[in-house]
């Protein structure tokens, strides 16, 4: 294919977006009010098609009293615990969520040690293991070969959560939503797709936010 036309369908392609529902610093948010979403909904059982809600709103850290509001609040019908936009392979309808057991949380409060995931018959365990004095890195076991789905050498208060896992794409293997944190001021939220991508999981979405 010629390299200039293969730029263009790339630049055409809309990027995958994940959000959750809350109130952001206004360049964190870049959807607009009345736009469509897939919504987690159902206490991530359901992919409903909703729009988006999105207001300016006073932010406290960055705004001047009296100024004009630069916050967003996002919000969605069913309470979403997320929402995404031109995601691919996931639609409207009925997901299956995994069953999550967490090993037991860490002293540090960094989050657990493994946890065991359990869709369909299959097991999966995601591992922290600990790098450098702050660090860590977490590694999906369970597939084809081990996933390195998460590193970050150092940390201040890092920590890690599972959000969600189940099959948003309909595919059989293995999806995940996770918190991570290298910084007790900044937050990921991650969408992990299986695939054929690293062994049978890819990241798909990542949505950033911070705080004070």
């Amino acid at each position: 294919m010629n390299p200039l036309l293969l730029l263009l369908l790339l630049s055409a392609t809309p990027k995958p977006m994940l959000l959750t529902p809350g109130t952001f610093h206004g360049t964190e948010v870049q959807a607009a009010n009345g736009a469509p979403f897939l919504a987690l909904c159902e206490g991530g059982t359901e992919l409903r098609l909703v729009r988006l809600s999105v207001h300016q709103v006073e932010d406290p850290i960055l705004d001047r009293e009296g100024g004009v509001p630069t916050g967003k609040e996002v919000s969605a019908p069913c309470e979403p615990l997320v929402l995404l936009r031109d995601v691919q392979g996931v639609r409207e309808g009925p997901v299956e969520r995994a069953r999550v057991t967490d090993s037991g949380i860490a002293s540090s409060g960094i989050g657990p040690d493994s946890v065991r995931i359990e869709l369909r018959g299959g097991t999966w365990r995601l591992e922290r293991t600990k790098l450098g004095e702050t660090g860590f890195r977490l590694t999906l076991h369970g597939g084809p070969a081990p996933v390195v789905l998460y590193e970050v050498q150092e940390t201040d208060d890092g920590s890690w959560e599972v959000l969600w896992a189940g099959d948003l794409n309909h595919d059989g293997g293995l999806d995940l939503v996770l918190r991570t944190s290298r910084h007790y001021n900044v937050l990921h939220f991650r969408l992990f797709l299986s695939g054929a991508e690293q062994g049978g999981v890819r990241e798909a979405a990542v949505f950033e936010i911070m705080g004070c």
